[in-house]
């Protein structure tokens, strides 16, 4: 059980308790003053979530997923000012969804999907889908996106196909315009029942990740076997064919950049980490630090094909067996740089970054944290 003065504690912030095995009630939020965020997803917790979770005035993320919950869903959370995220599917929560929630300034994630939910849904541009485990198709739209139903995503591909046949490929990415005329790009995923959980809760942690330097994740819709991912559109292309451009150093050297403060976003400033991987939800790693030393090893790779105009996008092993000197005079050469000039100590800084993310034992690689601070500071050791 959690101990009755639990939210009292003028210190705590962060309560995360999650797959603990915990039963019991929540105790009364009474004097909760500073903590913003209490994860207790996936345990045995029961009863109702008290009226006093009014008192939580700093609360940014409550996440109470796959637990016994009961009765109503309390209408003064619609009114915490800061809370961002609340999840309360796979609970027993009955009656209607509170309208306040329509209303929120805050809230970019409510997710009340398999519970005993009646009534309408309060209008808002963040919208999941609160119907049970017996509809087919599960909705999720963060801010930006309207409210949209997996009809919406067929229709924009084709009247005449059925949902599951379009796109053929198991990772196929199109270019769809909604009903609503928002123009979106749409990957096609392949799930596995028994990962499904998993794979909606990363989407859902992607979705309400905001950063300069990463595509919006705008939605998506799933079933037991499928779901398509709808992102902002980039009319400028995607990343593959940025890279295969001939572009100056100063260009190049931004487009590392950005992709790294990208990286480095998702792996530091999210909690928990968000691994990028290639979105293959299928197939998903459980171990959290694996995935991340492998974004670092992905990062280097990305460089090196930028540093060759995409020439070594598909040379496989071949860059890797080739001695570290030619490699690196055949990047002078596709920069075209002269043998004194300061463009080519940059490249020469940038590469031994690459050499470094790709190192063969995960263990020896950089944080992005780490990698970005050592792109960040090759002007300034040239200069």
């Amino acid at each position: 059980m959690i101990p009755a003065k639990t939210w009292s504690s003028p210190l705590l912030q962060n309560f995360s308790a999650s797959a603990c095995n915990i039963s019991g009630n929540l105790p009364p939020f009474h004097s909760c003053k500073s903590v913003s965020v209490i994860e207790l997803h996936t345990n045995n917790l029961a009863g109702s979530v008290p009226g006093s979770v009014s008192d939580c005035q700093a609360l940014r993320k409550m996440d109470l997923a796959f637990n016994k919950f009961t009765g109503h869903i309390p209408r003064d959370l619609a009114s915490l000012p800061c809370l961002s995220i609340l999840d309360l599917s796979h609970n027993n929560f009955s009656g209607p969804i509170p309208t306040k929630f329509g209303a929120s300034s805050s809230l970019v994630l409510l997710n009340v999907s398999f519970n005993d939910i009646s009534g309408s849904i309060p209008s808002k541009d963040v919208y999941i889908d609160g119907r049970g485990s017996q509809g087919q198709w599960k909705m999720v739209s963060f801010s930006g996106l309207p409210r949209f139903t997996a009809n919406d995503v067929l229709r924009s591909f084709s009247s005449t196909e059925s949902m599951e046949a379009v796109p053929a490929e198991s990772s196929s990415v199109c270019k769809a315009v909604l009903p609503t005329g928002i123009t979106v790009s749409v990957k096609k995923i392949a799930l596995e029942t028994k990962r499904m959980k998993k794979a909606t809760e990363f989407m859902t942690r992607l979705g309400v990740a905001r950063h300069r330097n990463l595509i919006r994740l705008l939605g998506f819709c799933y079933n037991k076997q499928l779901a398509y991912v709808l992102y902002d559109y980039q009319p400028n292309g995607s990343l593959a064919e940025k890279i295969s451009l001939k572009r100056d150093w100063m260009a190049k050297y931004r487009l590392v950049s950005g992709i790294a403060s990208g990286l480095c976003f998702l792996h530091h400033d999210c909690y928990p980490a968000i691994p990028h991987g290639d979105l293959k939800l299928s197939e998903l790693s459980s171990v959290m630090k694996e995935e991340l030393c492998m974004d670092t090893y992905k990062f280097g790779e990305i460089v090196l094909e930028i540093l060759t105009n995409g020439r070594l996008g598909n040379s496989g092993g071949s860059k890797q067996s080739k001695p570290k000197e030619v490699l690196l005079r055949e990047i002078y050469s596709e920069n075209q740089t002269g043998s004194a000039d300061a463009m080519q100590e940059e490249i020469k800084l940038v590469f031994e970054v690459v050499l470094l993310c790709m190192r063969s034992n995960p263990s020896d690689r950089p944080s992005m944290e780490d990698a970005l601070k050592l792109l960040s500071g090759v002007k300034s050791q040239v200069n």
